[in-house]
């Protein structure tokens, strides 16, 4: 399942799920893109329950440059929990010790939200339900010793 940047960029419904305002403030932007922001993020747990399932994520934001060899400052870590209700159909595959996000696409048609993980290492995959909300548990505020080789 390849990640298409044009796609992720042109359909992303993240900003119509409840929770979604809480995100954006901890992270300090007013659009915060679903793709982006979990860009490197890892799964750390995943409950499937009849008829609903929660997803917890490690996440952070990346910074600004911090230096000539493109390494990029993250902070504003968190764990973001998806919580989704009336699970109408799930696809998940390639489940690894670590599991790597490229990034995650959120869209909404006709009640419908369709969570699409896309993997950069292990679990990939998407959910399909009638209700989804996030929660975010912020785990400190900076850290700066903690450097991403990944480009922007």
């Amino acid at each position: 399942m390849a990640l298409n940047e044009a796609d992720i960029v042109s359909r992303d419904d993240f900003s119509t799920v409840r929770g979604y305002e809480e995100l954006a403030r901890w992270w300090g932007s007013a659009k915060p893109s679903a793709k982006w922001y979990f860009t490197d993020s890892e799964i750390l747990r995943i409950t499937i329950r009849r008829g609903s399932c929660t997803m917890d994520i490690y996440a952070f934001r990346y910074g600004e440059i911090r230096d000539k060899v493109n390494r990029y400052r993250i902070d504003k870590h968190c764990i973001v929990t998806f919580c989704c209700e009336g699970i109408i159909n799930l696809h998940l595959e390639d489940f690894s010790v670590q599991n790597v996000l490229d990034g995650i696409r959120v869209t909404l048609e006709q009640g419908v939200y369709r969570i699409e993980l896309f993997p950069a290492f292990g679990i990939g995959g998407w959910v399909t339900t009638s209700g989804c909300s996030i929660a975010v548990s912020p785990l400190f505020e900076d850290s700066k010793h903690r450097i991403s080789t990944t480009p922007q």
